[in-house]
């Protein structure tokens, strides 16, 4: 959702939505009849496809049309008409719209690409499966067999409920709807109402008619559908400030980096391994030390002269405590330099 709106911009329109009831989508398509569910093929997550969502808006736009009255139809028309396409048949006898053919504006084309894409909507988070139930009770009352006609009561009486199971999304599962402007809708002058029609369509199509099969029984409906462009608006201009700053600091710590490793490519080698040796934790130190014969004359100078200064009592307390893995190395190199050590 958020892609979409950054993309698109001004040219998008995202909405949230929650189930207030089960939803069974694409009940028809499976191998058993009335016993499929649209499932994303990768994730394995339930979704609507654009072509359902696009579907239930037409037919909330087309409710519309129907209602409105007659000082409305012609403006109305012309909208549906932009914001959903169509094809000359449709406005033929027989076609879905013969009835308000004389309301086609003149000025338009035969065919017409829609200006609007419904991309399918996925679910914000989880949604949950869940097995639903047909209960056929008694199909042998309403259409006999071998033993008993059709309409005999003996039917009712020793009759068994034959259940189909089929799967719907859980109720209060949440779902994102994205609607864009295509390049069709974006040359347009009043792209903007287009997609504003298309946004209130389908919320009218989400709330009152439902989507899915058996929305007749109330499956499919949705509660209050939010248009969540605005906030995703202000969640990326968040993210970006947060990246920029993010940015900022980590070219803040590099440009520092940067003159460090040039002030200390100045310095004198001896002074660079003081410093970088003097800024060992105690451990550490005393491992250089063991392994001080390894080390380059440089390193090997700036570790005696620390003992001789600074480190002094590191030195005391190395040979108090006897720790001869340590001494032999540090005396066996400082005779090498011929240093002496406190």
């Amino acid at each position: 959702m958020a892609l979409v709106q950054k993309s698109y911009g001004h040219g998008a329109c995202v909405l949230e939505g929650e189930l207030k009831s089960r939803m069974a989508i694409n009940l028809s398509d499976g191998v058993i009849e009335n016993g499929g569910i649209c499932l994303d093929r990768t994730f394995g997550q339930p979704f609507i496809p654009g072509s359902a969502v696009k579907g239930i808006t037409r037919h909330a736009a087309l409710a519309e049309l129907h209602a409105a009255p007659d000082a409305d139809k012609a403006s109305l028309m012309e909208r549906f008409c932009r914001v959903f396409g169509y094809t000359s048949d449709i406005f033929e006898k027989g076609g879905e719209l013969a009835a308000w053919k004389h309301l086609n504006p003149k000025d338009m084309p035969a065919d017409l690409q829609g200006a609007v894409t419904f991309l399918p909507a996925y679910s914000v988070g989880a949604a949950h499966l869940e097995v639903d139930i047909t209960n056929v009770h008694t199909p042998v009352y309403y259409t006999g067999d071998n033993h008993n006609k059709a309409g005999d009561p003996r039917s009712l009486r020793e009759e068994n409920p034959r259940p189909n199971y089929f799967p719907v999304v859980a109720a209060g599962a949440k779902f994102g709807f994205c609607l864009v402007l295509n390049p069709v809708g974006q040359q347009r002058a009043n792209s903007s109402e287009l997609l504003s029609a298309a946004r209130d369509w389908l919320i009218q199509a989400l709330t009152v008619y439902g989507v899915g099969a058996k929305t007749g029984a109330g499956y499919g409906w949705f509660r209050e559908v939010i248009d969540c462009s605005e906030r995703i608006q202000r969640e990326l201009e968040e993210r970006q400030r947060e990246e920029a700053k993010i940015a900022k600091e980590k070219a803040i710590k590099e440009e520092a980096a940067r003159r460090e490793q040039e002030r200390l490519e100045k310095m004198d080698p001896i002074e660079r391994a003081t410093e970088e040796i003097s800024a060992l934790d105690d451990p550490t130190f005393a491992d250089f030390g063991k392994e001080l014969k390894e080390k380059s004359v440089e390193e090997q100078t700036a570790y005696l002269r620390l003992l001789q200064g600074t480190f002094k009592s590191k030195l005391k307390t190395w040979r108090k405590r006897k720790k001869a893995a340590i001494l032999n190395p540090v005396e066996e190199v400082a005779r090498t330099l011929n240093v002496e050590l406190p």
